[in-house]
C-alpha cells in the first residue's frame, strides 16, 4: 500500500502534475523506460528504508540488553575493579545505622521545656492545664 502510494507520488512529481489534477488523458506521462527507471529507483530507496528500520530495531534491542547487563554488573560489584581497602556493605550499613541512632538520641535530648518525648522519640507537646487530647469537645 505504502509502496504503491509512493510510486504514484514519484510519477506525479516527475510529470509535474498532481494526481488529482485534470483529466488523465491530458497529462503527459514519462516514457515507459523512464517509468521503469523511476520505479526501480523508488524501490531501491524503499529497500534502504526497510534495511535502516531493521538495523534500528536491532540496535534498540541490543541497547536494552546492554543496559540490563551494565546494571547487573554494577549491582554485583563487577563493573569496576573493587578496592580491597573499602569496607564491606554490611559494615557501611551498620555504621550508617549507628550514626542515625546517635543523631536521633541527640534530637531526643533537645526537647523544649514543658514538652516530653514518647517511646518512639517523637515530641509530645504539653497542652494547657486540664487539657486532655482524648476528650471530645
Amino acid at each position: 500500500m505504502l509502496r504503491c502510494l509512493l510510486l504514484q507520488r514519484a510519477l506525479a512529481t516527475l510529470c509535474g502534475t498532481s494526481l488529482r489534477q485534470g483529466d488523465e488523458r491530458s497529462r503527459q506521462r514519462p516514457t515507459l523506460p523512464d517509468q521503469r527507471r523511476i520505479v526501480a529507483e523508488v524501490e531501491r530507496r524503499l529497500s534502504l528504508v526497510d534495511a535502516l528500520a531493521a538495523a534500528t530495531t536491532a540496535a534498540l534491542k541490543r541497547s536494552a540488553a546492554l543496559r540490563r547487563s551494565i546494571l547487573e554488573r554494577a549491582f554485583t560489584g563487577k563493573l569496576v575493579p573493587q578496592d580491597p581497602r573499602d569496607e564491606s556493605a554490611s559494615t557501611l550499613l551498620e555504621r550508617i545505622r549507628a550514626q542515625r541512632e546517635a543523631a536521633g538520641a541527640s534530637k531526643r535530648q533537645a526537647v523544649a521545656p514543658g514538652h516530653r518525648t514518647d517511646q518512639s522519640g517523637r515530641v509530645v507537646i504539653a497542652g494547657p492545664a486540664g487539657y486532655d487530647p482524648k476528650r471530645k469537645v
